[in-house]
């Protein structure tokens, strides 16, 4: 009987344990769900208030721009109204055709520009109007030129008997120089020309012309009249496009924005001595420069070394090396800027300019070198600074292995590893296509992805939707500016 007392007491000491374990369990796993719906709400609520900010920071934005664009507006209308005042109190424009300069660069010591002399210039210029591709010059009157001068008219360049190399550049003399006024002008040169039509070939009007038709056509005229000494010679009619004389005889009038290149010559390229464009970066921190009348600059090349640049000379030193440097101005091709893959044209002189680099080759695996490899650059500047960006070196340089990798503080294996301020673990993914696009996907990080578009500024990546951006453009991975590049 005390055995069953005994045994049943027990059982039900048992029992009671178990219950209490189990309400204990129910209890810890209740404040375990708690803590986490708390710290859920934490985040959310974080979250919640990050975007917020990020909001309010952009509405500001915009309204700051908008405000900005507004006053550059008024001003830009202010300051086209007295051009226009000041222009119309000049009773004549002559209008006489641009003088056509030639030029070639001497390297070595003592190295310049050097201006052809007359007879020579007007042989070169018939050549390109004929459309030959070379033509041979006798070295009489030019410095430093060994034997007969073989002239490469549609490339720029020529080589005399030594075999010395010279890059060959033409300008008209109405175009600025780093001691006109013209550079002071921040907007882009608009060229005016008119159709011949016995060649078919488009007249350009002096730049005083162009300014004054420009003028007129921003401020709303329907048309301008050109005088030559004191007396009506000709009418632009805007709306038409056309310029009608005194007895109603006309001409077709082209209207082209130009935008600056900046060209380098190298004469050891793969394919040949060439005239090669400079990116975009580079030759809008040049334009800066120049348009700011300074006398010189540096930039960085893709392989690290520091270019000077000598604005009043027109070339640039790499080392112990000095290379010819010319301005050209190009017709914009709108469709393609927008698209971010450069641009084609021909040379405001009329002779076709070199292809651009694009900024993303159409074909990479016949564009990019086969030793060309890419690499993620870190800079160590603020964003509101990143239109300077090539006046400063990378502080990181990364590999980038082929395929599609991530980049982070803590990516995973085969990924890019960066600890900048406001970078995610797993902040963004970067991959070259076989069409040689750059493919940028933000996954979903914290203060997300951003490139840096000009004039506008930066426009942020959707997460986890991947965007086409420009090889070389500035990417603000949270408030880390890097940009992936190729290096050859």
């Amino acid at each position: 009987m005390r055995e069953e007392e005994e045994a049943k007491r027990r059982a039900k000491e048992e029992a009671e344990i178990a219950r209490k374990t189990q309400q204990e369990a129910i209890r810890r796993a209740e404040e375990a769900a708690a803590r986490q719906a708390e710290e859920v709400a934490l985040k959310a609520q974080e979250e919640a208030k990050l975007q917020a900010q990020e909001e309010a920071k952009r509405k500001a934005r915009e309204e700051e721009d908008a405000k900005r664009r507004q006053q550059m507006k008024k001003e830009k209308r202010t300051r086209l109204e007295a051009e226009d005042v000041r222009l119309s109190l000049q009773k004549t424009l002559e209008l006489d055709q641009p003088e056509v300069c030639w030029w070639y660069f001497k390297q070595g010591e003592g190295c310049k520009w050097y201006r052809f002399p007359s007879d020579l210039e007007s042989r070169l210029e018939l050549a390109l109007m004929e459309s030959v591709q070379s033509l041979k010059l006798q070295s009489i009157g030019l410095r430093g030129v060994v034997g007969d001068l073989d002239v490469h008219v549609s490339k720029m360049y020529a080589v005399d008997r030594a075999n010395q190399c010279f890059p060959v550049k033409r300008m008209y003399g109405d175009e600025p120089t780093i001691e006109s006024t013209e550079t002071a002008r921040s907007e882009p040169p608009v060229v005016w020309s008119s159709l011949n039509p016995l060649n078919q070939k488009l007249e350009r009007f002096p730049m005083l012309v162009s300014r004054v038709l420009e003028l007129k056509r921003a401020l709303g005229h329907p048309s301008a009249s050109v005088l030559i000494h004191g007396q009506l010679e000709f009418d632009i009619v805007f709306q038409d496009m056309k310029q009608v004389n005194q007895v109603g005889h006309f001409r077709h009038v082209v209207r082209t924005e130009q935008i600056p290149s900046w060209e380098c010559f190298n004469p050891n390229a793969a394919r040949g001595p060439m005239w090669e464009v400079m990116p975009s970066e580079v030759s809008a921190c040049l334009e800066d420069c120049f348009a700011a009348g300074e006398q010189s600059a540096e930039v960085i090349t893709r392989n690290g070394q520091v270019a000077h640049v000598e604005l009043r000379n027109m070339l640039t030193r790499v080392g112990d090396r000095a290379l010819g440097l010319r301005r050209q101005l190009c017709d914009v091709d709108k469709g393609a800027a927008r698209k971010g893959q450069g641009y084609k044209s021909t040379t405001s002189n009329g002779a076709p300019a070199p292809s651009p680099r694009r900024a993303i080759p159409a074909n990479p695996h016949s564009a990019r070198p086969p030793n060309a490899r890419l690499y993620v650059e870190v800079y160590d500047i603020s964003h509101d600074k990143v239109d300077q960006i090539m006046r400063h070196r990378p502080v990181q340089t990364v590999p980038l292995p082929p395929g599609k990798r991530m980049i982070g503080r803590e990516p995973t294996a085969g990924g890019v590893e960066i600890r900048g301020a406001g970078m995610s673990r797993h902040h963004c993914t970067v991959e070259l296509t076989p069409v040689g696009e750059l493919h940028v996907c933000d996954l979903g990080s914290t203060l997300g992805t951003f490139v840096w578009v000009p004039p506008n500024g930066y426009q942020k990546l959707p997460p986890h939707h991947s965007c086409s951006v420009p090889l070389g453009a500035c990417l603000a991975l949270g408030k880390t500016v890097v940009r992936v590049v190729e290096i050859f």
